[in-house]
């Protein structure tokens, strides 16, 4: 299992990676493999800044080459954060990747169409 980052100045200032515990009770191998460059917040960057955040991301050296992945989230608004993840792990090799995130948001628009 492969956590969406926070910052580490988030994590530090609540004392715990909420992500970690929302799935911890999963009792899966938890790969804190990827991480934030930089601290920022996606909900404080607007839909542009969002598409450009693989560069905000980096992975650690380690092999995951075969093996099964889930990525888990909180909160999937514009997929940004999952899709620089999948970029990321794909330079792995993994076997496959799965997502799994708490909560999508919905496109108010879409429900009237």
């Amino acid at each position: 299992m492969i956590p969406a980052p926070s910052s580490k100045e988030a994590d530090e200032e609540r004392g715990f990676n909420h992500v970690q515990k929302m799935f911890g009770c999963l009792n899966l191998k938890m790969i804190n493999c990827v991480f934030k460059t930089e601290n920022f917040k996606q909900s404080d960057l607007s839909f542009e800044e969002r598409k450009q955040s693989i560069k905000k991301f980096k992975i650690s050296d380690i092999n995951l080459s075969k093996k099964r992945l889930l990525i888990v989230d909180d909160v999937y608004t514009s997929g940004s954060t999952v899709k620089a993840i999948i970029e990321l792990l794909k330079s792995k090799n993994p076997k496959k990747i799965k997502v799994l995130v708490m909560s999508k948001t919905i496109d108010p628009h879409a429900l009237t169409q």
